[in-house]
Order: structure tokens, then C-alpha cells, then sequence
């Protein structure tokens, strides 16, 4: 997802363009499918799979910014469980 430019760069502005434009329009028709399955996924025990939820997110709001805005509440619940789980254990080994 960072890269939103083609590798070859001896191809014409407006080829590139055209390219850029349908990657995105079909990144935003899959962001629904996209958090649906983080909802899921981010409220997983393993800190690697949040991690991974985290950081796709973060790829996304930087990709499309203002992508996620439908769909905020869902992202914060998923955010606060894991903050949750993170502060739990953290007092637990302490």
C-alpha cells in the first residue's frame, strides 16, 4: 500500500495517473470489506495480529486520508480493547 507510484518510470505522466487513480478508486471500494475484517482481527489475543491491525490502519488513513471517517466508532471500539489488554498485562507482570 506505501507504494502508490509505479516502479517504471519511463512511462508517460498521464499513464501513471490513470494507474494511481484506479489503485486508489479500488483500495476505497474495498475499505467496508477492509474494516469489517479488522473488527474481528483487532480484537484478537495475540499483539502481533493488533499490531499488524494497527498498522494496516495507519497505512490506510496515510494511503486515503479520510477513508476510515464512516467507520470511526468501529476503529475505537477495536482500539480500546487492545489498549485494554495492553494495560492489563502490563500490571499484571509488574
Amino acid at each position: 500500500m506505501q507504494q502508490t507510484k509505479p516502479l517504471v518510470t519511463n512511462t508517460k505522466y498521464n499513464d501513471t495517473t490513470e494507474q494511481e487513480e484506479r489503485s486508489v478508486t479500488l483500495l476505497k471500494t474495498q475499505i467496508n470489506s477492509i474494516v469489517k475484517s479488522l473488527q474481528k482481527l483487532i480484537k484478537d489475543k495475540s499483539p502481533k495480529t493488533r499490531q499488524g491491525c494497527l498498522s494496516l490502519l495507519t497505512q490506510l488513513v496515510n494511503v486515503l486520508p479520510g477513508a476510515l471517517s464512516n467507520h470511526v466508532s468501529i476503529i475505537i471500539n477495536g482500539i480500546i480493547y487492545s489498549l485494554k489488554l495492553v494495560f492489563f498485562f502490563f500490571f499484571l507482570f509488574v
